[in-house]
């Protein structure tokens, strides 16, 4: 069977200059009913035909959108952009047995994190406190709230379109608000009201939020516990996020174990995104 590149080079090899065919996308990414390219910038013109061709290739897509640029803002916003079929980017999202419902086009979703998302709601153990820094749609809250029968998640974010997205995904899920509470508001500044109540605390961000551990820190239980925290560096030079933590728990009166780094992905030449499991205690 012809790829994808191959498919659309011939649907579109009347329309295309070859060097035009030779600069289409290899593939996509798809999210229920959407289709997803990155096109490259010297296609921009011919966008809407190149959607539309896509959608011949994908059975079942509908809606064909493009990357038209890198996540830049404080929230993470993708730059997406719809270019061919139905003007719906509201897409309902199946993974680990949840459903996510969200706009491609203002919340970002990485398929590349699946096993990661489901690592982590399986590390989680039954009656933790779980508070969920950046939660965004529910990435990591939905699913332990879900299935980790955990004593309570609390998931926090500043951006109000991730959280009307949580909430709506919260109902989608039928998960009680005794289980799940949804905070709107920064990180850094709500953290530190809830109290020191989390056996584990989820840091979800790129690039590694080194802003928010201390009030990571000041959320732990006095015991300590758990920080998930997440960066970009060379292939197995993690070492030096976990002194990232480490600099800061020091202030605390707190030292850190690290428990497990896992390799997600590559992010560009030299940068690989890593999530690492730290255990934080007093020290002694």
């Amino acid at each position: 069977m012809p790829s994808f590149k191959q498919q659309m080079q011939q649907k579109l090899h009347a329309a295309l200059s070859p060097a035009e065919q030779e600069k289409l996308p290899a593939g996509f990414q798809r999210l229920g009913h959407i289709v997803i390219l990155r096109l490259h910038p010297s296609l921009e013109s011919k966008k809407q035909l190149i959607g539309e061709a896509a959608l011949t290739c994908v059975p079942g897509a509908k809606t064909a959108c493009n990357y038209a640029g890198k996540i830049s803002s404080e929230y993470r916003e993708p730059v997406i952009e719809w270019i061919a079929g139905e003007h719906n980017t509201v897409v309902n999202h199946f993974e680990h047995d949840c459903v996510f419902r969200f706009d491609v086009t203002k919340l970002m979703w990485s398929q590349g994190n699946m096993n990661e998302r489901k690592r982590m709601y399986l590390n989680v153990k039954k009656g933790e406190v779980v508070v969920d820094f950046f939660c965004g749609l529910g990435y990591w809250s939905i699913p332990i709230a879900k299935h980790a029968s955990p004593a309570h998640v609390y998931a926090i974010d500043a951006n109000e379109n991730a959280i009307n997205a949580i909430q709506e995904n919260r109902t989608l899920n039928k998960i009680p608000k005794s289980v799940l509470t949804i905070i709107h508001g920064k990180c850094e500044e709500v953290a530190p009201t809830l109290g020191k109540i989390a056996d584990r605390v989820i840091m979800g961000y790129l690039p590694a939020p080194r802003f928010a551990l201390p009030s990571a820190m000041h959320v732990l239980k006095d015991q300590g516990g758990i920080i998930h925290y997440e960066g970009m560096c060379p292939q197995g030079e993690y070492e030096t996020l976990v002194q990232e933590v480490r600099d800061v728990a020091t202030q605390y009166g707190k030292q850190v174990e690290l428990v497990h780094a896992q390799e997600v992905k590559s992010m560009a030449p030299r940068k690989y995104h890593y999530t690492l499991d730290l255990k934080v205690t007093p020290i002694a």
